[in-house]
């Protein structure tokens, strides 16, 4: 059971290193807030993130906006649960797809997510990616829909990653503990304990 602090946000990003269980806590998330979540991946395949979130979430029609086939396909196959973006470069693109995928939906119930920004930040300056971040947290808010993002902790600096942390209202730590992945929520109510990462 995920923490109050984490299914009460409207904004959350989950921070941690290289296999520390981000991608774990991203997918209980969006499967406990909604059934029918828009995710859009910048470092994984649609069909890869769609099997990430079966595994751990009662998926009803996830759509997954695929920022890499295209980057592999000259022309990938769209369904309406698969949409593409020109890749992790272009923000433009990905905003637009995303602004069409929330607007097609807008008579559903939704949650909202980002896997990973760390790919934004390769090919973009912070300052943009943030302003990203931003329009599309304030979308999916004005759509009553929570938004999640994750974000590693091992390859940007600090000043970026405390910029990057500014559009969410509650941040989740991850690390790589003696007996296994752990989580800890920064809220305004404050810090949570260190807990385990139900491996499931």
């Amino acid at each position: 059971m995920l923490p109050t602090a984490m299914l009460d946000a409207e904004r959350v990003l989950i921070v941690g290193p290289h296999l520390s269980g981000k991608r774990q806590l991203f997918h209980s998330l969006l499967g406990t807030w909604a059934t029918r979540p828009v995710v859009t991946a910048t470092r994984r395949d649609a069909d890869r993130v769609r099997s990430e979130h079966d595994r751990v979430a009662d998926a009803d029609g996830i759509v997954v906006i695929d920022c890499v086939s295209s980057l592999h396909e000259r022309d990938p196959a769209e369904t309406p649960q698969t949409k593409h973006a020109a890749g992790p470069g272009n923000l433009t693109d990905i905003g637009t797809t995303f602004t069409s995928v929330l607007d097609a939906r807008s008579e559903q119930t939704i949650a909202v997510g980002v896997t990973s920004l760390s790919p934004l930040l390769m090919y973009s300056p912070a300052e943009d990616v943030y302003r990203f971040t931003r329009l599309v947290a304030q979308q999916a808010t004005s759509e009553d829909a929570p938004v999640v993002a994750t974000l590693k902790s091992d390859v940007h600096d600090e000043q970026v990653e405390h910029m990057i942390r500014e559009p969410f209202e509650v941040m989740v730590e991850t690390r790589v503990g003696e007996d296994g992945n752990e989580f800890r929520v920064r809220s305004r109510e404050g810090v949570t304990e260190w807990q385990p990462i139900d491996p499931s």
